[in-house]
């Protein structure tokens, strides 16, 4: 099976199994919870982590379009807002851009999901003799240069990361140890330090977002005494080093969204509202989960978790919608996004979303390449189509998606 939709579907399967869960407990929050939510939401692109992104990250938002790669991972390629055109992440004149003599050609090195803009470079997840580290690309598609070294990990090792203000981020959870939060600066040739470390060897961290001078960090933990599942926020402060817990009553997945104080976020079967200048929780939508987005003027709620938490054989996505809210519920609008096939929503800023699906041949195509000193048939039974809709449309009649870039998802035959 490709590699991006793997772990697309193994997303998908955890935030059903989560919606279908709650904790009915009240969780006791620091109160300092209030001040850290209570203010401006903004980031700048090129140095904070962006928020309004999905945290599966295989999109990078620059200044002035979006960086992506193919459904294989073989090449990488940037959409221009202002020209509406895609092309390659490649400078080299007369290039074909279809071998690994492309500087937009990244197989070599791409090892991981993952794919950040920051300080006018392109970073993505390599692996060089055994160690998984940050690759840097010029915007050109010119030196793919070693940025920094991760730890050493096992086999079993699980990597979340995140850059934010000039470090990679990152946890490798290791089977029988506590998880820890590692730091490492770019482009210096420092090693990784440990700035923090789970208070529990069961408790698994799943996701990284820098936030502020800070980061946002989900956990989750299984306590097999009371087989109950604790699902937990916890913001860490770069400055004091304190861990803080901003855990909403009911907080039940990682699908949550950070917005102008408050945090909205799936709990069995709805999305709820937590205010943080009131300490309250209401029902913000309550018409199933959904993936979660806000971009500093909109929140955006995908239905795909709901569709995918009902009982079917099939899915029926012709009902998937992409619905704008106001920060008080409200809806704005309402985008579609039917489409025949699994797909994922990458949201993006305050420009455009950006969503990518499957769509199934009727014919398989066949093709025989030349792999090391024997020949091997690829076959291409569906198309990838990465699509991206003008925020500027929300509010009138008119709903139409652009296509970034459509190619062949391959997989090896025998």
């Amino acid at each position: 099976m490709n590699k991006r939709i793997s772990i697309i579907i193994s997303t998908f399967i955890i935030a059903v199994i989560a919606c279908s869960c709650s904790q009915s407990d009240r969780i006791e929050r620091d109160t300092s919870l209030k001040s850290l939510l209570v203010g401006d939401y903004s980031f700048t692109v090129g140095y904070d982590d962006p928020l309004c992104l999905s945290s599966s990250n295989n999109i990078a938002a620059s200044e002035n379009g979006y960086y992506f790669t193919d459904m294989n991972f073989h090449y990488l390629y940037y959409f221009d807002k202002t020209s509406k055109r895609t092309v390659p992440v490649c400078n080299m004149p007369n290039c074909t851009h279809d071998d690994e003599n492309c500087n937009a050609y990244i197989d070599d090195i791409r090892h991981h999901p993952g794919l950040w803009y920051f300080d006018g470079h392109i970073y993505l997840v390599g692996k060089k003799d055994g160690v998984m580290g940050l690759y840097r690309i010029n915007k050109d598609g010119t030196e793919h240069t070693r940025s920094c070294d991760f730890v050493s990990m096992g086999p079993q090792s699980t990597l979340t990361l995140t850059v934010h203000r000039g470090y990679a981020y990152f946890s490798a959870e290791e089977q029988d140890e506590n998880d820890k939060i590692f730091r490492v600066k770019l482009d210096d040739n420092s090693k990784p330090e440990v700035v923090y470390e789970t208070p529990n060897k069961d408790e698994a961290i799943h996701d990284i977002r820098g936030y502020g001078d800070g980061l946002i960090l989900y956990s989750y933990r299984y306590d097999k005494e009371t087989d109950t599942n604790e699902h937990k926020l916890s913001y860490y402060d770069f400055l004091t080093q304190n861990v803080t817990n901003i855990t909403p009553d009911e907080f039940t997945y990682a699908i949550y969204a950070i917005a102008e104080n408050c945090i909205i976020y799936n709990s069995a079967n709805k999305v709820l509202k937590y205010d943080a200048k009131t300490d309250e929780v209401s029902v913000f939508y309550d018409k199933g989960c959904c993936d979660i987005s806000y971009d500093g003027n909109y929140v955006y709620l995908d239905n795909i978790t709901g569709i995918l938490n009902e009982s079917a054989d099939e899915f029926d996505f012709s009902n998937r919608v992409i619905k704008v809210m106001d920060l008080s519920g409200n809806q704005i609008d309402e985008i579609p996004a039917d489409t025949k096939g699994l797909n994922m929503s990458y949201f993006g800023d305050k420009d455009y979303l950006l969503l990518d699906f499957t769509e199934k041949y009727d014919n398989p195509i066949n093709r025989t390449i030349e792999q090391g000193n024997k020949l091997q048939v690829l076959t291409a039974d569906s198309m990838a189509v990465l699509s991206a809709y003008d925020k500027s449309q929300i509010g009138t009649d008119k709903h139409e998606w652009i296509v970034l870039k459509e190619w062949d998802i391959d997989s090896i035959v025998g």
